[in-house]
């Protein structure tokens, strides 16, 4: 797969600063140059009008650097799932395949070299139907130092810096139009829970009420078509929106992986296989244990107290 027919879309908003880390760091990327960049500027809510448009001053000075961007703003504000759908099947209608980063994401200076490695190598075969940059960091996965390969194959997506192509994109039932029957089909449920038990409940819940997202329906429609997605065992990537600011990230220091993978030579297995151990460990990390509760409530309390000291 030529890189030209590889296209990146940046998904921004109103966090200036999450924007400037993630655009510099993927800009560090060897090969940035070579791909065209589309990025989308959602339109501003109200109230939100002054830091949409700082966002947008800066991706103007960005591009002066960086003539193989192309920055589109909306006049309206379409919201997260609207944006990310309608723009990744716009770039699809021209690209073969796109890597798609939002604006709290920090990319290692090989990540561009994993994905583009990743879409050529997998590209023909249909078992596969996204890839991820990211991976829980060591202490939370616990990957054995025997395991010899640079990837593994997890049954559920992760939107977190990720890529795929455009006929695995294209019939997306985004309504998910059989919510009933799936609703009352409790095999189906545990079929689709193989990739984690919070899976069926995320995609009744967000579905049956509207909820402004897209990435559970992407993990249904590939669990449907029996697809996997691809992680590398060490991230390319660090999502630094979990501090308050996202739309759903919350706030926790879970997700956290200051050394990024730097790797470019990678050890791949000769055929797509689910090995349980780590299928097993990475469906543990969103199970709710009495630990992890009380983790998320102590940094919502410290989030809090930080934003009342401000105030004040």
């Amino acid at each position: 797969m030529e890189l030209k027919d590889v296209a990146i879309i940046v998904f921004t908003y109103g966090r200036l600063d999450h924007t400037k880390i993630t655009l510099e760091s993927l800009a560090s990327n060897r090969g940035f140059k070579n791909h065209p960049v589309i990025v989308y500027s959602d339109g501003p809510k109200a109230g939100h009008e002054e830091k949409v448009l700082s966002v947008r001053n800066f991706l103007k000075d960005f591009r002066k650097n960086h003539k193989n961007i192309e920055i589109k703003q909306r006049t309206n504000n379409l919201g997260l799932e609207k944006s990310i759908i309608s723009g990744i099947t716009e770039a699809l209608k021209k690209y073969s395949a796109v890597i798609v980063i939002e604006d709290d994401i920090r990319t290692s200076p090989a990540f561009l070299n994993f994905m583009t490695t990743m879409l050529s190598k997998y590209k023909d075969d249909k078992r596969i139907g996204s890839i991820s940059g990211y991976t829980h960091s060591r202490e939370i996965m616990q990957i054995p130092d025997s395991y010899e390969y640079d990837i593994f194959f997890v049954p559920r997506t992760s939107s977190w810096g990720w890529a795929t192509w455009r006929d695995r994109w294209e019939d997306v039932d985004w309504n998910v139009s059989n919510i009933e029957k799936f609703r009352k089909d409790k095999n189906e449920q545990y079929n689709f829970n193989k990739g984690g038990k919070d899976l069926s409940g995320m995609l009744i819940k967000q579905v049956e009420k509207g909820i402004d997202t897209w990435d559970i329906q992407w993990s249904y429609h590939n669990f449907k078509k029996n697809r996997l997605t691809i992680y590398p065992t060490i991230s390319y990537v660090e999502n630094i929106g979990h501090d308050g600011t996202g739309i759903h990230c919350g706030i926790s220091s879970s997700f956290v992986n200051s050394k990024l993978n730097m790797k470019t030579n990678l050890s791949l297995p000769k055929d797509v296989f689910l090995d349980g151990y780590l299928v097993n460990k990475y469906k543990r990390v969103f199970e709710m244990t009495p630990t992890k509760f009380v983790r998320l409530a102590f940094n919502k309390a410290i989030f809090e107290f930080k934003k009342f000291l401000k105030i004040s």
